[in-house]
C-alpha cells in the first residue's frame, strides 16, 4: 500500500511538472505519459486541472474508494470530494448526537413500556433473533435501553430481551408494577397449582387438607386474582372457548365421565399434552390429556386469564 501511494504521488508530481513546463518549451512526453498511465491504472483520469497540491484530494479519494477499480475520477473532482466527505462526516456526527439526545430524553421520561399488541420478545434487536417468549397486548415491562433500528430492550417477569418500538408505548413503570399487567399470570398460576400436588380428594373441598376438581381450580385462579365459582359446569360457562390448536398453558380443560351428560370434571392445562387436576382416586396429580381415558371423555378447553 505504501509503495502504491508513493508511486501515485510521484506520478501526480511528474504530471504536474510536465503540465507547468508544457507551454514554455518542447519536452519529452515520456514522463507525462508514464504518469498518466499510473494514474489511469488506479482509476484517476489525468487532466490539466488538479487539486492535489496538498495531497488532501488523494487522501479523500482513497477513503471514498475512488482509487479502487471502477469509474475514473478527474483530478479536478478530488478537492470537491474531500469537502463533500468532510461535510458528510460532520452531518453523520450531528445526526448521531441528535439520536443520542432523543434516546436520553426518552429514557429520562419513561422507565417502562406497555405492549399495544401481542408481540415476541427476542434475544437480540432484530426480527431474525430467537424468540424468548410471547407477550400479550396490555402487558407492562421495564424499559432498559433503546437500540439502533427501533428496538427497545425490556425486562418482563425476569426475562430480558428486545421488542420493536412500534409494538409499545412509553409509561411510568411504577403505575403498573403491582398490577397483573406487569406479572406473568400463567407462570404464577402453574407454579401455584404445583404446590397442591398430593392434596387428597374431598368432594366439595377447596383447601389443601382436601379438595375436589373445581375447588382446586377455583383456589388456583384466585391466587392470581381471577374469581371463579365452585363448580366445573359454572367454570365451563365462564371460560372463553378455545380449540385444541389454540389451547395453551393456563387454560382450563373440561371432561365428562362414563354414563354422564355435560361437564363433570375440570383441570388446568400445563402444555405439551399434560394437565393438573384433582383426581377422585389420587388427589391432585398430573395426567396426559391424550391418554386413553381422558382423550375419550375430553369435552374442550376454555380461557380465563386475559
Amino acid at each position: 500500500m505504501i509503495r502504491k501511494r508513493i508511486c501515485l504521488l510521484l506520478a501526480c508530481s511528474a504530471l504536474w511538472g510536465c503540465l507547468v513546463v508544457a507551454h514554455a518549451a518542447d519536452v519529452d512526453t515520456a514522463a507525462y505519459d508514464r504518469a498518466a498511465e499510473i494514474l489511469s491504472e488506479n482509476g484517476i483520469a489525468p487532466t490539466a486541472e488538479t487539486a492535489l497540491t496538498q495531497g488532501r484530494g488523494m487522501a479523500a479519494a482513497e477513503e471514498l474508494g475512488l482509487l479502487a477499480e471502477g469509474e475514473p475520477v478527474m483530478l479536478s473532482q478530488l478537492g470537491a470530494l474531500a469537502l463533500v466527505e468532510q461535510q458528510a462526516r460532520q452531518q453523520a456526527a450531528a445526526d448521531a448526537a441528535h439520536e443520542e439526545l432523543l434516546r436520553s430524553a426518552y429514557l429520562a421520561l419513561y422507565d417502562g413500556v406497555v405492549l399495544e399488541r401481542s408481540t415476541t420478545l427476542r434475544s437480540a434487536p432484530h426480527s431474525d433473533a430467537s424468540a424468548l417468549r410471547t407477550l400479550a397486548a396490555g402487558k407492562a415491562a421495564q424499559l432498559r435501553d433503546i437500540t439502533e433500528g427501533g428496538w427497545y430492550k425490556i425486562t418482563f417477569a425476569g426475562t430480558t430481551g428486545y421488542v420493536s418500538a412500534d409494538d409499545c408505548r412509553g409509561v411510568d413503570y411504577d403505575d403498573y408494577k403491582n398490577t397483573p399487567a406487569a406479572r406473568d399470570l400463567t407462570a404464577e398460576l402453574l407454579a401455584h397449582a404445583r404446590t397442591w400436588l398430593g392434596t387428597p380428594y374431598v368432594y366439595g373441598g377447596a383447601s389443601k387438607s382436601g379438595t375436589d376438581c373445581s375447588g382446586f381450580t377455583m383456589r388456583c385462579f384466585a391466587a392470581v386474582g381471577c374469581s371463579l365459582s365452585h363448580g366445573a359446569r359454572s367454570q365451563y360457562a365462564a371460560a372463553k372457548p378455545v380449540t385444541v390448536a389454540q389451547r395453551k398453558a393456563g387454560d382450563l380443560v373440561f371432561f365428562t365421565g362414563p354414563g354422564q351428560s355435560g361437564i363433570t370434571h375440570v383441570g388446568i392445562y400445563l402444555g405439551s399434552g399434560r394437565f393438573i387436576h384433582a383426581s377422585t382416586s389420587r388427589g391432585v396429580t398430573i395426567d396426559n390429556i391424550d391418554g386413553p381415558y381422558f382423550s375419550r371423555y375430553y369435552v374442550g378447553a376454555g380461557r380465563i386469564l386475559p
